[in-house]
């Protein structure tokens, strides 16, 4: 459950990262 969350938020950074 742990895992699955702290793999969402990467996803999220990545994302945000994409956007700057």
């Amino acid at each position: 459950s742990l895992k699955l969350h702290v793999l969402k938020l990467g996803k999220n950074i990545e994302k945000i990262k994409d956007q700057m």
